[in-house]
């Protein structure tokens, strides 16, 4: 966490220092230099989310484990040339993660069939399923690595701030009928439901970590369009530090995005 930690200072005193920089002029004592060149890209990014490690809900014994999604990131990039094969930057990003997760459970039912005095236990299947979004803005110094001139690679640290969430957690009657003891097949309901589905939780995320820190890299390719226009394809991998509540065990949100990034050199 050290390394991580002197790493974002690195990439932000660069940048930083590199957008406060004025131009030279050229006077008789000091000729005129080159500026460095900057480049600014505006993003957007569609991929999956999952889930790693569990999460409880208020539902005792509740667990939900391999939840997945899709979801979705804009933002802007901005970044200047250090050698012909490097640049240093940061990124501005929103995203939106949605993430659903379920299991089936047998539950024993006590079970009292009207005008008969039969009384007995049986085992009904449910289904629970949670469903969960999320909210973040994220900020990302970062180096990027350029082989070719046609192909990139970037390593980024995020520091995201989850600004928004909720959670929803509905129980599913999934078994219509049973058999009793006495061979009679009787149907199933829940108590005042019309539906065979009720709702447990609707709420935001229990013991929420609004920080979460995260590795981000990235593979792609360049496209020039022209001398200041270019596109940039490329897929980003996020691989969090910590956990997103501490509501579960090792409860991390995993994602994979395809971003589309269209560029401009600025000088």
């Amino acid at each position: 966490m050290r390394l991580l930690y002197i790493y974002i200072v690195i990439i932000f005193s660069l940048t930083f220092a590199s957008l406060g920089q004025t131009p030279y002029v050229s006077t008789p004592l000091m000729p005129a230099k080159d500026r460095v060149p900057g480049y600014f890209g505006v993003l957007i990014g569609l991929g999956q989310n999952f889930q790693s490690g569990e999460f409880y809900v208020d539902c005792s014994d509740c667990i939900f484990e391999s939840g997945v999604g899709t979801g979705f990131t804009i933002g802007a990039a901005y970044d200047r040339v250090a050698l012909p094969w490097l640049k240093y930057g940061i990124a501005g990003f929103y995203d939106y993660s949605a993430l659903s997760s379920t299991f089936r459970e047998n539950e024993i039912i006590p079970f009292e069939l009207e005008n008969s005095g039969i009384r007995e236990n049986i085992n009904v299947q449910f289904r629970h399923t949670a469903d969960l979004n999320i909210h973040n803005l994220t900020a990302m110094p970062y180096i990027k690595m350029e082989p070719f001139s046609f192909m990139f690679f970037r390593l980024g640290f995020g520091a995201s701030y989850i600004f928004s969430s909720s959670l929803k957690h509905d129980k599913e009657l999934l078994q219509k009928e049973a058999t009793l003891s006495n061979g009679a097949v009787v149907t199933i309901r829940i108590p005042g439901r019309t539906g065979y589905r009720v709702n447990v939780q609707d709420s935001e995320i229990r013991q929420l970590n609004n920080l979460v820190l995260s590795l981000m890299p990235a593979l792609g390719f360049k496209i020039n369009f022209s001398e200041t226009t270019y596109l940039m394809p490329y897929l980003q991998y996020n691989v969090p530090f910590n956990d997103i509540s501490d509501e579960g065990q090792n409860f991390r949100l995993n994602q994979w995005r395809f971003f589309i990034e269209l560029g401009f050199k600025l000088h």
